[in-house]
Formats: structure tokens, sequence, C-alpha cells
């Protein structure tokens, strides 16, 4: 009876133990699924800091993408200061020579244009010792060439085309340059551009100061 006794209160205590020990395992369990006020909701973080980390790389890109853009070069500029330095290398005037390197340099390497670049090169490797005609025509259309949208630059790719098929080697491209060239230059309508045109038609590419009269055309054209 004894024996029985204490198998029944050792029973009794473990139901008990197991019972208490559950139900504050529930207990915790239960309370730590409930938010607490004093924390921030980790989708509203996630999406907070994704959305804050997307707008940032969108900014960064944008202004990576800005900063890779070819500057806008102001050609019409830029093609009189050429034609000054074709002037300055004549009379080898070295202090002035490069003063107009410097500028032409920093206007052209910021356009990053391949065209233009590889004719400021070209020029500059001759430029102090005498380069052709040739050679500044070259880059002056270059510089135009960069921006045809613009109808100063339009009429001067043009001629400069028709001066470089001028040679006869190529009949039907020449002609149809020359077609081009010529109506471009009478819709500018200025008399004083309309005479250099008609001059350097006459010239036929056949007279001594052929290239001469075109930079004068360029001259003109761009004011």
């Amino acid at each position: 009876m004894r024996k029985m006794f204490w198998i029944l209160v050792i029973a009794t205590f473990v139901v008990i133990t197991g019972a208490v020990t559950y139900f504050g395992w529930f207990y915790e369990s239960a309370n730590s699924e409930q938010p607490s006020n004093n924390l921030v909701d980790p989708s509203t973080a996630k999406i907070g800091s994704a959305s804050n980390s997307k707008s940032g790389s969108g900014d960064a890109i944008s202004s990576a993408a800005v900063s890779a853009l070819p500057s806008k070069i102001d050609s019409k500029g830029t093609i009189k200061q050429i034609i000054a330095l074709r002037k300055q290398s004549s009379s080898k005037d070295t202090v002035k020579i490069a003063e107009s390197i410097s500028l032409l340099n920093e206007k052209i390497r910021k356009t990053s244009n391949t065209a233009s670049i590889s004719a400021w090169q070209e020029t500059t490797a001759c430029v102090y010792d005498g380069c052709t005609d040739q050679v500044y025509i070259k880059l002056m259309d270059a510089v135009a060439a960069a921006d045809l949208n613009d109808k100063t630059n339009k009429v001067i790719h043009s001629a400069v085309e028709t001066y470089m098929l001028w040679d006869g080697k190529n009949v039907i491209y020449f002609s149809e340059s020359l077609d081009k060239t010529n109506k471009l230059v009478r819709e500018l309508n200025q008399p004083s551009i309309n005479i250099i045109w008609d001059d350097i038609v006459q010239c036929n590419g056949k007279c001594a100061s052929f290239s001469d009269k075109t930079i004068t055309l360029i001259e003109r054209v761009v004011g």
C-alpha cells in the first residue's frame, strides 16, 4: 500500500511538471510572435532599403551616363579658331600657334568625336612646320560633320565633299555632290558667299588657289 502511494505521488509530480513546462513554452512562443512597437517591420524595412538602393544606383548610373556623353562642340567658333591657326602657322607666329593649340585641344578633346580627334592629331603633327590646306580643310570638315543638324555645318560638309571629289575620278558622285552643294549654298541667300562659290566653280578644281578659295568659302559661311 505504501509503495503504491509513492508511485502515485511521483506520477502526479511528473504530470504537473510536464504541464507547467508545456504551458510555459506555449506562452513564450505566443508572445514572441507579437511584433514589438519598438521594432521596424522587416518587410517594410526591406522595401524601403531596396527602394533607396535602387534610387541611389539609378542616380549614379544617370550621372555616369551624362558624363560619358560627348559635349556638344561650338562648331562655328572652333572652325574660326582653326582658320586663325592656319594663318598663324603660315606666319610662323609660335606664341599664337601655341595659344590656339591649347584652345582647340580643349574643345576638340571634349567632343569625344573620333574623326575630329584623328584630324586634330594630323594637324598638330605639322602645324609648327606648316600643314597643307587640305589638312585644315579635313579638320574643319570633321568638326562640321559632328553636328549636321546645323544648317551651316551641312553646307560646309557638302562643300568639302565636293572639294574632295573635284579630282574627276568619279563623275557620278562628283556631279551629285556638286549639285547638292550648289543648292545648299544658294539657299543661304548671301550674295558675298555666292560670289566666292561661283569663283570656285569657275576654277573647276584646276587653279592654284583652289584650296584657299574653299577655305575662304568656309570662313564666310561660318560668318
